[in-house]
């Protein structure tokens, strides 16, 4: 077709045809060519549509590959040199579980795994409950930092803290830590959060309850405890807390209660020092009933002198028993006693049926627990067997015993002496005592009563030995022990002046003493030189307005004067005798009096010393004569 024939359709007079016709006259000049071909060749021809990609689509398909391209590079640069989160681990490593009172090193580690610096890092710690300094003190707050600095791109900083842990026994001690830090081109601080849980396998305080494994409902019993410091490390400020049972009403005890009927305040336990309580009261209950008594050791928690912690914790049981056999038992007729050396001590041991039906072959036993018992001045119809220290009582000894009736009741009896002399060859020789625990017993019960054998024990009964302190006042002028020389004329003389030396001695057996003083009173015209000696402590004062004279000792300990040097004190005075005094002798000191507290016993001590004059009896080298004064 001409060119010229083609534009003649193509264009309108009026100009440009619409798109649509274009392509309606290019697709009838394919199909006309391609029906044409088909024909020459022998094949019919299906006529196809041609179409072409918008260029609307192509422009958004390049956004979106830009887009895409563009995203990936950021994602790759913040990757490899941004900051995150993530890539800062924050770590904490100590052991798993630790004797309460061991010493642990916490090690805090901080990796950075970014391509960029953290900067002014550091560590604020929340500590355990009962955490205590490595030289021993109380933390006296619950938190504290640790600085950790700057931490450089891909590194590791570690920081160590040390304390000494303390809790109960399978407590858990919980610190927990928090790392702030900032990172470079992040401006506000960042956290991360650890914590580390430490199990107390073990305790420093060792508890030991002396207590029936059954106990009658509503009958008055007790029990001891008895605790020891089997740590390395001493407490200070501590107390002893016991939570009793449902059902226990609290009778008394020794020593008494600090604060209501269950804390003792005991101040400062030493390494293996330790001591006991005894309590008594009464518990009821249904029979079979288990009660627990709960005793726990504690000390001031961190920074407080109203809160505290638990170091060690023990829990005992005790099943409520109606037994039908009832056992009681007094000395010298009281429930508890303090004796001497010497002193005799009958014990009587009460016994009855408190069951419908009679009891056959009753046995009633004694055992005697004290190393001050005189076993050779032992009285008794019962029968004393030597090698486990007991008195045995059955239907052989007393009758009654073979076939115990409803309601019947008896007694045992014994007699006893105390030893006349302690054993002071150690100082833990100390707050002895002499104990009996007894026991009634029958395995010959009727069926149905539903048990095989009957056994009640009695109320340990304990007798404390208070200590024996002695006093001696004496007075010398030929004084070769003493430091102090006296001088002047013996026989004193009329207008001169000689002195003396005034010695003040105590010992001490079995227990402490405690508030110990010595005090007493120039006599007029003797005079104070202030020449003063004492070989234990405490200060000895002179107040010249009333002329006393006192030593102020404090406490005196077990064996003073055996296996420890006794307590001594010297002082002088001096006189100027006057001429109404010729051909007497003259008043030196007053006679002294001790005082003091058996810590053991809480018995007060009262005890006199004797007047002196110038005749001075102990100074075997003054010549007969010698104090009388001469003119």
């Amino acid at each position: 077709m001409p060119l010229s024939d083609v534009e003649k359709k193509l264009y309108t007079p009026d100009g440009e045809q619409p798109q649509s016709s274009i392509l309606s006259a290019q697709e009838k000049e394919i199909q006309h060519a391609n029906y044409t071909e088909s024909a020459a060749s022998g094949w019919k021809s299906t006529p196809r549509r041609v179409s072409g990609m918008p260029q609307w689509m192509k422009i958004a398909i390049g956004v979106v590959v830009f887009l895409a391209l563009a995203a990936g590079g950021l994602y790759f640069y913040k990757s490899w040199f941004g900051f995150s989160e993530s890539k800062i681990i924050f770590s904490i490593a100590a052991p798993n579980s630790i004797n309460s009172g061991d010493t642990v090193t916490y090690t805090f580690s901080v990796i950075n795994n970014n391509r960029v610096n953290l900067t002014g890092a550091y560590i604020e710690l929340t500590l355990p409950s009962g955490a205590i300094s490595t030289t021993g003190n109380a933390v006296h707050s619950a938190y504290t930092q640790i600085s950790v600095g700057n931490v450089g791109s891909l590194s590791e900083v570690q920081k160590t803290y040390a304390l000494k842990l303390v809790g109960a026994q399978n407590s858990s001690a919980d610190l927990k830590a928090r790392l702030v830090y900032y990172a470079d081109g992040v401006s506000i601080p960042l956290q991360k959060q650890a914590d580390k849980n430490i199990t107390i396998a073990s305790v420093p305080v060792n508890f030991n309850f002396k207590i029936a494994n059954q106990v009658l409902s509503g009958k008055s019993f007790s029990f001891t405890v008895n605790y020891q410091n089997n740590s390395q490390l001493p407490f200070s400020a501590a107390r002893i807390v016991i939570d009793y049972p449902q059902g226990f009403v609290f009778a008394n005890a020794d020593p008494a209660p600090t604060a209501s009927n269950n804390v003792w305040d005991i101040g400062n336990l030493a390494v293996q020092a330790g001591g006991s309580l005894q309590i008594s009261g009464i518990l009821s209950g249904n029979t079979g009933d288990t009660k627990k008594f709960t005793v726990s050791f504690e000390v001031p928690s961190s920074g407080s002198t109203t809160t505290y912690s638990v170091y060690a914790q023990s829990v005992t049981a005790v099943q409520i028993s109606q037994s039908p056999l009832l056992l009681t038992q007094t000395v010298n007729g009281d429930t508890a006693a303090i004796t001497t050396p010497g002193a005799m001590l009958h014990y009587v041991l009460s016994y009855k049926n408190d069951y419908n039906v009679a009891i056959n072959n009753v046995t009633i036993t004694a055992e005697l627990n004290g190393t001050m018992f005189d076993v050779a001045s032992l009285q008794t119809n019962g029968i004393y067997n030597a090698s486990n220290n007991t008195i045995i009582w059955t239907g052989t000894e007393d009758a009654n015993l073979q076939s115990l009736a409803p309601g019947e009741t008896g007694q045992e009896q014994f007699t006893i002496k105390v030893k006349g002399q302690y054993p002071l060859y150690s100082q833990d020789n100390k707050n002895l005592t002499l104990a009996v625990n007894s026991t009634i017993a029958s395995d010959n019960v009727p069926s149905y009563l539903g048990v095989d054998k009957i056994a009640q024990s009695a109320n340990e009964l304990i007798v404390k030995l208070s200590t024996q302190t002695s006093f001696t006042e004496k007075g010398y002028y030929f004084d070769n022990a003493a430091r102090l020389s006296n001088t002047g004329p013996v026989p004193p003389r009329v207008g001169q002046t000689t002195t003396y030396t005034i010695h003040w001695l105590i010992t001490n057996s079995s227990n402490d003493v405690h508030n110990a003083k010595v005090t007493a009173y120039l006599m007029p015209g003797v005079s104070w030189t202030g020449k003063t000696i004492n070989n234990f402590g405490g200060a000895i004062t002179y107040n010249s307005t009333t002329g006393e004279v006192m030593w102020n000792i404090g406490t005196i300990p077990a064996s003073t004067g055996y296996s420890l040097p006794a307590y001594e004190a010297v002082f002088q005075v001096s006189i100027t005798p006057a001429i109404n005094q010729v051909g007497s002798a003259m008043n030196l000191v007053s006679a002294a009096q001790f005082s003091g507290t058996d810590a053991f016993t809480n018995q007060n001590i009262s005890l006199p010393g004797s007047a002196l004059d110038t005749t001075l009896p102990m100074d075997f080298q003054l010549p007969s004569g010698g104090g009388i004064v001469q003119q």
